[in-house]
């Protein structure tokens, strides 16, 4: 009876005096997100939250490490992403960033298959690897797309509804919500 309780004390202790510290960036509190993409209506996608830190949402979970790359996970499949200008690239995801005047456009390929993203007050384009068919809407005011039986299917909200939202955060979140 003395040895089970030494040994429960001895386990006390070590899980009392076990420290665990958060990832690089990892904010103490509750994720506060600053931009969200919502997919819901027609389309019943899940959706995306991100700040300058995380990307998190039913199908990502990406975060900033020390070193600048984003690491975790989209769609289950691992990935340590690194950034450099507007250029997101991988072994398996590889995506451009341009700025238009009036929006912006992501294009790559994610294990071979084709990305193209446009996003401008207009309209919002889709065609990625889990997307059949490609997705077209039309803008219906600040951030929100879709017509008729899409009637309002996407909304972004906060910083993805810039006009140059932050990146690579918002395609990140794009790629997880479709």
């Amino acid at each position: 009876m003395m040895r089970k309780m030494a040994l429960v004390s001895a386990s006390v202790v070590a899980l009392a005096g076990c420290q665990h510290t958060a990832p690089y960036g990892a904010q103490s509190g509750a994720f506060e997100p600053e931009g969200r993409v919502l997919v819901h209506g027609g389309l019943r996608g899940p959706s995306a939250s991100f700040n300058s830190e995380r990307v998190i949402g039913p199908t990502i979970n990406m975060t900033r490490s020390a070193d600048g790359h984003w690491v975790g996970w989209i769609r289950g499949v691992p990935l340590s992403l690194a950034v450099a200008g507007r250029q997101i690239s991988s072994p398996t995801l590889t995506m451009s960033i341009e700025e238009l005047p009036d929006g912006i456009e992501m294009s790559g390929l994610w294990t071979a298959n084709q990305i193209s993203i446009r996003v401008t007050p207009q309209e919002l384009y889709v065609r990625e690897p889990f997307v059949n068919p490609p997705v077209y809407l039309e803008g219906i005011g600040e951030g929100s797309y879709g017509t008729g039986r899409f009637g309002n299917s996407v909304e972004l909200k906060g910083a993805a509804a810039q006009l140059h939202p932050p990146q690579p955060q918002f395609a990140l979140a794009l790629l997880a919500a479709f």
